[in-house]
């Protein structure tokens, strides 16, 4: 089991947002990357164009990579897969991470999203958690990134 500490404050730079339903923490962490970006554009607003564009499932669920980056194109947000090694020191305006763990808490159905926030050190970074109904920071290790098979994502608002 990977070890996670919560702590009481995320950096400003990093808006906790919850997601509304179960199934929108790909969309919560979305809305913190554009909140934090000047830009307001809720979860539901973004599922329900994402319904009626066909990007997600009618529960909102955005399933794979693939599209994610559909999805996110919708929100003018440049999306593309890099490896943990390849997430900068020092994340630029517009730009962001997003972490995926297709098997999170080690479950294989478990898919879920979080929004990195900065490395702590060589083997530590801090992530927004999207936790349902409270999202949390937490300070995760980067064992994490390959027991929960996670997906890392860089995205970019488009024309930054």
């Amino acid at each position: 089991m990977q070890r996670m500490i919560t702590l009481t404050t995320c950096p400003k730079d990093c808006t906790p947002i919850s997601p509304e339903t179960l199934t929108w923490c790909f969309q919560a962490c979305l809305e913190s990357f554009l909140t934090d970006n000047k830009l307001h554009v809720t979860q539901k607003q973004m599922v329900e164009e994402g319904k009626a564009k066909g990007l997600c499932k009618d529960t909102g669920v955005v399933g794979s990579s693939d599209e994610m980056k559909k999805f996110c194109s919708a929100f003018h947000i440049d999306f593309e897969e890099i490896e943990y090694q390849k997430i900068p020191q020092k994340i630029e305006s517009g730009e962001g991470v997003l972490i995926g763990p297709w098997a999170y808490k080690g479950d294989p159905k478990g898919q879920h999203c979080v929004r990195f926030c900065r490395r702590i050190d060589d083997q530590k970074f801090l992530v927004m958690n999207p936790k349902f109904p409270t999202a949390v920071c937490e300070e995760w290790s980067i064992e994490t990134i390959a027991a929960w098979q996670c997906g890392v994502f860089k995205i970019r608002l488009v024309g930054a």
